[in-house]
């Protein structure tokens, strides 16, 4: 199964130095990132998703930490439990990579709190602005807002999120422009 996003990381992937990150997923697990070559990488609005009891001693035991990375990476001959174990070891593989990418990106632009929608663009802002370091030059990002299936109150919910949605696009919009890449 594949989405159209995934299918325009299939094309875009190419261009890319690390075509891990073509696709970025910035608001939950979704098929419309799955191309045929391209999968998703999930990111929150802190960065890289990552298993903090594989970067510390599990329970004061290294073998533990061991284990846990053997239990969430090896696969087997199941289908289902291969592919979970695949992005489970990109995921611990490239979320250093990321955290990395991030840390060194500083925008000017604020995008506010309380506003999912902005969160979510403000980690793709700072994945744009880290296209070089993580080698990649066309990307598919994911993100998405909801409350809008309403059956009354409609005048005054939908104004809300619609305010809420023109914020987040301005500030994205604002800080395309800081990075030069609004075109």
């Amino acid at each position: 199964v594949s989405g159209w996003g995934g299918r325009i990381g299939d094309l875009a992937a190419s261009s890319n130095t690390n075509s891990m990150f073509t696709a970025i997923n910035a608001t939950g697990n979704a098929v419309f990132l799955s191309g045929d070559q391209t999968q998703p990488y999930g990111i929150s609005s802190n960065g890289a998703i990552e298993i903090n009891a594989l970067n510390r001693n599990l329970y004061a035991s290294g073998a533990a930490s061991q284990a846990l990375n053997d239990l969430l990476t090896n696969g087997t001959s199941h289908i289902f439990e291969n592919d979970n174990a695949m992005a489970n070891a990109r995921s611990i593989q490239f979320s250093g990579f990321i955290n990395d990418a991030l840390e060194n990106v500083s925008l000017a632009t604020d995008f506010g709190d309380g506003n999912s929608l902005a969160t979510q663009l403000e980690v793709v802002a700072q994945l744009i602005a880290a296209r070089g370091s993580l080698g990649v030059t066309r990307q598919v990002f994911l993100v998405s807002t909801g409350g809008f299936d309403n059956h009354d109150g409609l005048i005054g919910t939908h104004e809300g999120l619609l305010a809420g949605v023109d914020f987040a696009l301005d500030t994205f919009y604002n800080a395309m422009t800081e990075l030069g890449v609004a075109d």
